[in-house]
């Protein structure tokens, strides 16, 4: 079963790629709501822009822009010009980013 659905909003039949189970991580935005799911050939519907996945991780799109570049950031998916990112994976790697103390190296160092 996939994890997610496409579910109508509230704003004028908006479609809203909602989780089936909310599942909160840690150190993402609480408030989040998941984006219109894409229309058109912009992409699979499943997959966030970056701009969607910025919003998602509280970072800005300048820096996941640099971080892929860097490749610092998150895996993505390059179709054509765009750049897309899996929520399940922005996910996955956000909590593999947790650290006990800021002395901690984290997976940075590991690489």
């Amino acid at each position: 079963m996939h994890p997610y659905s496409i579910q109508p909003s509230e704003n004028d039949g908006d479609l809203i790629l909602a989780a089936s189970q909310a599942t909160p991580t840690s150190g993402l935005a609480d408030d989040y709501q998941q984006p219109p799911a894409p229309k058109g050939p912009e992409g699979p519907e499943w997959l966030l822009s970056t701009k969607e996945a910025a919003k998602f991780l509280g970072l800005s799109p300048h820096t996941l822009s640099k971080w892929r570049i860097t490749g610092r950031g998150p895996p993505f998916q390059a179709l054509g010009r765009r750049c897309l990112y899996d929520p399940e994976t922005l996910r996955r790697w956000a909590a593999s980013r947790a650290r006990r103390s800021t002395s901690d190296p984290g997976v940075e160092a590991e690489s």
